[in-house]
């Protein structure tokens, strides 16, 4: 017992000096720096380099030697597919002068390049960059210009392509007229190949007609709303460039009577488009709007330039518009009534007026919707629903000529020749509608 009694204050004596020790201790632990620095230094970091997916590769696909017989050149052609626009500038630059100097030392350019050439055309002839789609126009021209290369380019197999003769077709319509210059000189080139060796453009209007469509009907990603002004722009002007080459196709002369039914077909199916027409709506296009979706194909530009195929292309050939005259009716007797665009409304008369002309009963075509009471005092005591066509131009004379009374009064007496007597008849009642429709104009302050 004394030894366990004497065993218990020694150790409560000896407890502040373990207690202590242990203190002691601790304070010697090493930290977690000293412990870093005595550890071993880590094993250097390598370069992993980024995984990327195997996509197809042009050059070596179509050209698998040239890295082997031409590296200089396999280099320059590598570039062309690169998406740096300085690289690709660098590339194209270097490709022409290569081109250039080949024909000058009398060579000619290989088929494994002119097929990789043919497959990275439309990228690059529809480029944003004006310079780069310049230098593709300068080379498109010069491989033209040789008997042989011309004979790869217009061959059977690429001109099934649509994008490939699609794109071609749009250099031609280029927004710079250096550039359309240069673009219709190598298009005239191929048609005279075209007409000499083969049957002539005609089997490949609809592919063309179906292209210039997808790239107006085509939706831009919701990318586009960041994309740079120069980028919104060359979206406009390819836009243009499209309903402008619509219009020249669809003033051909088709040879053959079996071709003539596909192009009458294909037009007839795009005037009965909706979304074809549907560009003509002024009220779809922002350009900068948060909540609006930037639409490139409903731009001021490319509504003129549809309203001037109408004017153009349309009108002066029936085969086009045959059938289609009860839909045509439809979408021009409503969106010229909604346009607001001085520019825009300029380019509208010729082709409106013209139509109305030949087909007044356009004005009777009924789309189903609400009519005003306004439009009501114009049309025949037995008629209880006068066309939404003639409302539509009443709340147009309302606003002051949708606010350009100077262009556009000088119209109105033409535009109210060609109503029906079934829709404008001669009496009283008639003529203080119209007066008081065009005075409420100047009461409203809209002139």
């Amino acid at each position: 017992m004394g030894a366990a009694g004497g065993d218990g204050p020694q150790a409560g004596a000896h407890g502040p000096k373990g207690g202590q020790g242990e203190v002691l201790a601790k304070k010697k632990k090493p930290s977690k720096k000293e412990l870093k620095k005595s550890a071993a230094p880590p094993p250097p970091k390598k370069y992993v380099p980024p995984t990327r997916p195997k996509g197809y590769d042009p050059v070596d696909s179509l050209a698998p030697n040239l890295q082997r017989e031409d590296p200089e050149l396999y280099i320059v052609l590598k570039k062309l597919g690169k998406r740096d626009e300085r690289t690709v500038d660098r590339g194209m630059e270097e490709f022409k002068t290569w081109v250039e100097g080949t024909q000058e030392g009398g060579g000619s350019v290989s088929e494994e390049v002119l097929g990789v050439w043919a497959y990275q055309f439309p990228r690059l002839v529809l480029h944003a960059s004006r310079r780069i789609r310049s230098l593709t126009t300068a080379v498109q021209a010069s491989l033209t210009s040789s008997a042989i290369s011309s004979s790869f380019l217009v061959s059977p197999v690429n001109l099934t392509n649509p994008t490939y003769i699609g794109s071609w077709c749009l250099n031609a319509f280029d927004s710079d007229k250096t550039i359309r210059s240069r673009g219709q000189e190598s298009w005239s080139s191929m048609l005279r190949v075209l007409n000499d060796e083969f049957y002539g453009l005609d089997e490949y209007v609809p592919t063309l007609i179906e292209f210039m469509e997808t790239l107006l009907s085509a939706h831009p990603s919701d990318e586009s709303d960041e994309s740079s002004e120069e980028e919104r722009v060359a979206m406009i002007n390819k836009a243009v460039s499209a309903v402008d080459a619509l219009s020249w196709l669809m003033r051909l002369d088709v040879a053959a009577d079996d071709q003539e039914e596909a192009f009458v077909e294909s037009f007839s199916a795009l005037l009965a488009s909706n979304d074809f027409w549907d560009i003509l709506n002024g009220r779809q296009w922002s350009r900068r709007g948060k909540r609006s979706k930037f639409l490139p194909s409903r731009a001021p530009p490319v509504r003129t330039a549809l309203w001037e195929l109408f004017s153009k292309g349309l009108i002066s050939n029936p085969r086009a518009k045959q059938n289609n005259v009860h839909s045509l009716s439809l979408r021009v007797l409503r969106f010229a009534w909604e346009e607001w665009e001085p520019p825009v409304q300029s380019a509208i008369w010729p082709g409106l007026l013209a139509f109305l002309k030949d087909h007044p009963e356009a004005w009777t075509y009924v789309e189903g919707e609400d009519k005003d009471e306004t439009a009501k005092a114009f049309a025949p005591e037995t008629e209880s629903q006068p066309p939404a066509t003639l409302s539509r131009f009443l709340e147009w004379l309302k606003v002051g000529c949708n606010g350009n009374p100077v262009g556009n009064y000088p119209v109105v007496i033409i535009i109210l020749s060609t109503l029906p007597d079934g829709i404008l008849p001669i009496r009283q009642a008639t003529i203080d509608a119209f007066l008081a429709v065009v005075s409420s104009a100047w009461n409203t302050g809209s002139i």
